[in-house]
């Protein structure tokens, strides 16, 4: 994700992250909104993303 300060560390990316990506009425402070998709969901693709988590197994996707 090229809007994280550089030089920021893993849990200050996660948090800036985490305040960019809200619930705000019916999506995400970033526009997303998606039916029957979760914002937990959504952040949590941003988070993997930044390479700030794993990459989650193929079955856990579906």
């Amino acid at each position: 994700m090229n809007s994280l300060p550089r030089g920021a560390t893993k849990q200050q990316a996660a948090e800036l992250i985490l305040i960019a990506h809200q619930r705000h009425r019916g999506g995400c402070l970033c526009g997303w909104s998606e039916l029957g998709k979760s914002l937990p969901g959504h952040q949590a693709a941003m988070l993997r993303e930044a390479g700030l988590l794993p990459d989650e197994p193929e079955a856990a996707r579906k």
